[in-house]
């Protein structure tokens, strides 16, 4: 009887699928990287939904940056951690996500075109980092500056990471004369990738 119970535990075991976990597989690792964004100039209205309807008032005005491209790569192999070879043919589960390798070193945001705020004038090329915040991102409906978004960013690579993920940019404040222009955004990885991307126009009244 107990050999009986024993072969039909052993069984079970072996054939319900179970939540994956390091046993499952084998797998080969794989990391992700970007290798595309897009912007998108729509409005962020209170509630922090993005729409790409129009709007030239600085508080909503908005440009949405997305992950609209990547690839991915096996990693180094890993070790085999106490495997058990009869179960791990046995588990029904899917493969761990790739895991993300670039970090953000740096976004520069520029214009084609001279603008005027906080009382001077920012020419052609000239950085327009301070001029604006990231106002919503994937993981929060919360204004951030830039620099501190990339702090945070560095540090928790998942915050920019998969396909779908987004930042959202809008002005700080009123500016100063009116913005009619194309927004162009540089951005550099830890990895020595760079992306440059530019909006369609962006158009704000003073």
């Amino acid at each position: 009887m107990k050999r009986t119970s024993a072969l039909l535990a052993l069984l079970l075991l072996t054939n319900i699928p179970i939540s994956c976990d390091w046993r499952c597989g084998p797998f080969t690792p794989l990391e992700s990287k970007i290798t595309d964004l897009s912007a998108v100039v729509g409005v962020l209205d209170s509630s922090f939904n993005f729409s790409t309807v129009e709007s030239n008032y600085f508080n909503e005005a908005a440009i949405e940056v997305i992950i609209s491209d990547m690839d991915y790569s096996e990693t180094a192999a890993i070790e085999d951690r106490m495997r058990i070879s009869f179960l791990s043919t046995a588990y029904a589960c899917s493969p761990p996500d790739p895991q993300p390798s670039q970090a953000i070193k740096s976004i520069k945001i520029t214009s084609d075109k001279s603008i005027y705020a906080v009382n001077r004038k920012y020419e052609a090329g000239e950085s327009l980092n301070e001029l604006f915040h990231i106002a919503k991102y994937s993981f929060n409906n919360e204004k951030i500056s830039i620099a501190d978004y990339l702090e945070l960013q560095q540090n928790y690579l998942d915050h920019f990471a998969y396909f779908g993920d987004y930042m959202i940019f809008q002005l700080k404040d009123k500016p100063d004369s009116i913005i009619s222009q194309l927004i162009l955004m540089d951005y550099e990885f830890s990895d020595g990738e760079r992306i440059s991307i530019e909006s369609d126009l962006f158009e704000v009244v003073n």
